[in-house]
């Protein structure tokens, strides 16, 4: 999950064990002005790592998964509608 985070937002993250700390809570509000991300009060590390991850890797993840499964069930009902003149002249 924070490589994604990274990569999304082109910062490095803390390491997992500071998480919890306030320097770390100052880096999060800092990233989440940066790409212009609203979270509302209380600003606690999780609720902001949260608000990141939802808007940067749940929301790329699910847009995804919807082309794709708009696309299946596009190929499968063009397949299954008959052609409008046959194939070979009678």
């Amino acid at each position: 999950m924070i490589p994604a985070l990274e990569e999304a937002c082109g910062e490095k993250f803390p390491p997992g064990i500071e998480l919890h700390t306030e320097e770390t809570g100052r880096f999060l509000k800092s990233v989440l002005k940066k790409m212009k991300v609203d979270c509302s009060p209380p600003l606690t590390n999780a609720r902001m790592l949260d608000k990141l991850v939802g808007e940067f890797i749940v929301s790329t993840n699910l847009l995804i998964l919807i082309n794709a499964a708009l696309t299946r069930f596009c190929r499968r009902r063009l397949a299954s509608i008959p052609p409008l003149s046959p194939a070979t002249p009678r």
